[in-house]
């Protein structure tokens, strides 16, 4: 890439940079949603002998969801940047079309 502009080199940077945060804060989410997973799974245990009340089952519960669709919305931001990122180097996808449809 040396012989490429500056501005291209500085460009691909901060791509770089995005992706790598982008990756980051996905590799906390599913670290997050593994405690939250671990915590609902601890109460619904410990509702089975009484231990606690269904409300905090549900809580746990509530909390799960909410990390698993942050952990979606990331994802989805992620496979978004490399589609962006693919398209813009000039890469692309194309169906194939079946002559006789």
């Amino acid at each position: 890439m040396a012989d490429l502009p500056g501005g291209f080199n500085r460009w691909m940077q901060h791509i770089r940079s995005a992706l790598k945060d982008l990756s980051e804060r996905t590799a906390m989410q599913q670290k997050k949603l593994q405690d939250v997973r671990f915590v609902f799974d601890s109460a619904s245990a410990r509702y089975g002998p009484g231990l606690v009340d269904r409300l905090q089952v549900e809580e746990a519960r509530e909390s799960a969801i909410q990390e698993q669709l942050a952990l979606l919305e990331l994802t989805g931001q992620s496979l978004q940047a490399s589609i962006a990122l693919t398209k813009t180097l000039g890469g692309g996808y194309q169906v194939a079309v079946d002559a006789q449809s």
